[in-house]
C-alpha cells in the first residue's frame, strides 16, 4: 500500500457488532495512519439490533475520515450492505 498514491476506501459491513466494531476501527485506522494513504472508512450498519452504529460513531468523533450509515432496519444480508456502502463512498 505504500506505493500506492491514490485514495483508499474501505467499507466495512456490520450486523450486532457492537463489541468489536471500535476496536476493528482503531486499527484499520491506525494501518493507515502508519503507511500515509489516503483512505475513507464506511461503516455499514445493517440493521443491528445492537449499538453498532452508537460505538461505530465513538470512532467517528476522532477521525473525519470515518462514515457511519445504517442501510436498513432489518437485516439485508452482507452483499446489500456492501452495494449500500457504495453509494457513500467518496469518488476523487
Amino acid at each position: 500500500m505504500e506505493n500506492f498514491k491514490g485514495k483508499i476506501s474501505v467499507i466495512i459491513p456490520a450486523y450486532n457488532e457492537s463489541d468489536n466494531i471500535l476496536n476493528t476501527l482503531r486499527e484499520t485506522i491506525k494501518v493507515f495512519e502508519k503507511v500515509g494513504n489516503s483512505y475513507e472508512i464506511v461503516v455499514v450498519d445493517d440493521g443491528s439490533e445492537d449499538d453498532t452504529s452508537k460505538e461505530a460513531k465513538k470512532a467517528r468523533a476522532n477521525n473525519n475520515y470515518v462514515k457511519v450509515i445504517r442501510c436498513s432496519e432489518t437485516n439485508r444480508g452482507k452483499g446489500f450492505a456492501i452495494k449500500s456502502g457504495f453509494e457513500h463512498v467518496m469518488v476523487i
